[in-house]
């Protein structure tokens, strides 16, 4: 976990708190008290010192920061430029009644968002770990939900009032078009937490989210002719890059979290960002809409698409994985018993399938409990690893090995033109070993299946009896005679 030195954050806090005072004095002069007067605190000047200190303290934040430093110094020089923007705004064309566009505040406004964006990408890879796939198609998804609607609610009005020449025209549209990418792209990145928000990440989602919407409201006055320099829409942006200075100087997490696999969040989040490009493209029905909106809104589904194929997928991949363990050794990698039942229904004949012969042998190691005992159990796993890869080599084309458990292995052969006997014989010499100190043999014995299918349980005449496997030698097991049926044909 990082550290960071009391001092440093004790002034942090003073000044956060000082700049959060004069936010809500500044409200509160604007929305209950017009005349006010309170000097330099209330002068058009002072909400320039509240955007600075919070570009400052980002900036302090990176050098305590080590291991996050470039996306700290990225977000704080976006803030930095955004707030050198509002300095001209402020100094030169806070009154003036024809704003020439684009003018030097357009250039520091407009280069907040792809430094902000960098910044939190660059802040997602030093928090999270390894991000899915999936997670990455549900931040395209809350993007594209997020960017439709805000093309909806903004970008109509003003792409419908914009005029000017070619440079005034390209400003205006950035504006809608920058806070579209920012504020879909946070909501993407969020993703990439698994939708786990720290207080980090939470006051930049918030703090982003203000921003957009001062802005938005912004775009909307412009655009009516209603919009006054000094008036309570100034406070969210002001009050939504303060939030992101409070972001930068929250402790991180003391260790990194992969996204938990069971979460509903993970599923719910993106589905529930699908409902929104829906309702969008339901509204567009209805109404005019933009083809901006109508394209982000669709495009939307179709990665809701995606990602419900790439949890199909996923799911049949552990499907897969988890039969696969559970007809498997652990230990050999061989077939287990549920395999060998497996393998016996399977190829067996039935009906008027032409029959074909199988071998079913049984092989128990001879001097494997003595090898345990004089080299130890991870060397007598290890001599079981080499007789069961032996086998299987032995058996290639010709059948399929089964470790029942312990020493003892089994094989399923289908003879064809070879001696059967002599099948059962070279398998039990592949499960042999020599070497100093010890000689590994087996005791092994063979059948041969019936040409006819039938279950390895035998059915009782009750449906709530109870059934009992065969033997390998084909009669009941003496536990097996006092129940309500026997396995023996």
């Amino acid at each position: 976990m990082e550290r960071h030195r009391p001092l440093s954050r004790t002034w942090a806090r003073v000044a956060f708190a000082a700049c959060a005072v004069w936010l809500l004095l500044y409200e509160f002069r604007v929305l209950v008290a017009p005349g006010l007067d309170a000097g330099p605190l209330t002068s058009r000047f002072a909400h320039v010192v509240v955007l600075l200190a919070s570009s400052l303290l980002i900036l302090a934040r990176a050098a305590t920061a080590p291991r996050e430093r470039v996306a700290w110094l990225l977000i704080g020089s976006g803030v930095l430029a955004w707030s050198l923007g509002e300095v001209y705004y402020t100094a030169v064309l806070w009154d003036a009644e024809v704003i020439a566009i684009p003018s030097p505040a357009d250039i520091g406004y407009l280069l907040l968002p792809p430094l902000v964006l960098t910044g939190v990408v660059l802040l997602l890879r030093a928090r999270a770990r390894e991000v899915p796939r999936t997670l990455w198609v549900d931040g395209v998804i809350a993007a594209l939900a997020v960017a439709a609607l805000s093309a909806t609610l903004v970008f109509e009005t003003v792409l419908d009032t914009v005029e000017g020449n070619a440079a005034a025209v390209a400003t205006n549209l950035a504006y809608p078009l920058a806070d579209l990418v920012l504020l879909s792209l946070i909501a993407g990145t969020l993703a990439g937490t698994g939708w786990r928000l720290d207080r980090t990440w939470m006051l930049l989602a918030i703090g982003v989210s203000t921003f957009w919407l001062a802005d938005s409201l912004y775009l909307v006055q412009t655009a009516a002719g209603t919009f006054t320099s000094g008036g309570p829409i100034d406070t969210g942006w002001w009050a939504g890059l303060l939030l992101i200075a409070v972001a930068a100087w929250q402790r991180p997490p003391e260790r990194v979290r992969a996204p938990q696999e069971g979460s509903l969040r993970l599923i719910a989040v993106p589905l529930g960002f699908g409902l929104v490009g829906l309702a969008l493209l339901v509204y567009g029905c209805l109404t005019d809409l933009n083809p901006l909106a109508i394209g982000l809104a669709a495009a939307s589904l179709v990665a809701v698409m995606i990602r419900l194929t790439l949890t199909f997928r996923e799911n049949v991949v552990m499907l897969r994985a988890s039969r696969t363990e559970a007809n498997t050794d652990a230990l050999t990698g061989l077939g287990n018993r549920r395999a060998l039942a497996a393998a016996v229904e399977e190829l067996l004949p039935t009906g008027s399938e032409p029959a074909r012969p199988l071998v079913l042998a049984l092989f128990d190691l001879d001097g494997f409990k003595l090898y345990n005992d004089a080299f130890g159990h991870p060397a007598g796993d290890a001599l079981l690893v080499r007789l069961g890869s032996n086998l299987a080599a032995f058996l290639e084309h010709r059948g399929a090995a089964f470790r029942m458990g312990g020493d003892e292995f089994c094989v399923l052969i289908e003879p064809r033109a070879d001696d059967p006997g002599e099948l059962v014989r070279s398998a039990a010499a592949a499960l042999s070993e020599t070497g100093e100190g010890f000689e590994i043999g087996c005791s092994f014995g063979s059948i041969l299946l019936p040409q006819r299918r039938r279950s390895p349980w035998r059915r009782c005449a009750s449906p709530t009896s109870a059934c009992t496997p065969r033997s390998t030698r084909g009669a009941c097991p003496p536990a097996a005679r006092a129940r309500p049926c026997c396995c023996a044909r």
